[in-house]
């Protein structure tokens, strides 16, 4: 028999008592929870109590495959390379300049902006952030442009295109079954 009772006993059944059915985001959203495990389902058993569930992940997910393997994606501002490094960049105290120190701040030598030399107060410099280099176009930015890259579409994606939910990982409540 496969009535609608049948099916939510046995995925009750299925359901640990001591862990957590949690989702898998290496599948599509169908089969997160197993072939034959609907979100509804689950969720009906939690509305009858015979089930719990909590949020276990706040995930994106895109926008036209509505997959969860997504990732930022990080690309220059110019030209959209993802050829990037990360410059820091050093705050001297005395002179309030600002400047990077891409091989590291031994090997700056001088102030940039007063000429003195960092070697003889190294407690006069602090590392005060990063900036991003393009090693195509060689510019920089305090940000790269981020975009959400699906992993199965292969489609980028503005942030602000992106959907943000929760998903749930779910048991069986004790003593039902």
């Amino acid at each position: 028999m496969t009535d609608g009772r049948t099916a939510a006993a046995m995925l009750l059944e299925a359901l640990p008592t001591d862990d957590w059915l949690e989702p898998d985001l290496a599948v599509p959203a169908e089969r997160m929870y197993g072939v034959g495990r609907d979100v509804g389902a689950l969720d009906a058993l939690v509305r009858e109590g015979r089930a719990t569930s909590m949020v276990r992940h706040r995930c994106a997910r895109c926008p036209v495959c509505r997959c969860h393997q997504c990732i930022i994606d990080e690309r220059c501002a110019r030209c959209e390379s993802a050829n990037l490094v990360t410059v820091s960049l050093y705050h001297h105290i005395p002179c309030a300049g600002i400047f990077p120190a891409p091989d590291g701040i031994e090997a700056v030598g001088e102030c940039p902006k007063c000429d003195a030399s960092l070697a003889r107060d190294p407690q006069a410099s602090e590392p005060v952030g990063e900036t991003y280099r393009c090693i195509d176009c060689n510019a920089e930015s305090p940000e790269p442009a981020l975009q959400l890259l699906c992993l199965q579409c292969h489609k980028a994606h503005d942030l602000q295109d992106v959907q943000f939910h929760r998903l749930w990982q779910y048991r069986r409540v004790d003593g039902d079954g």
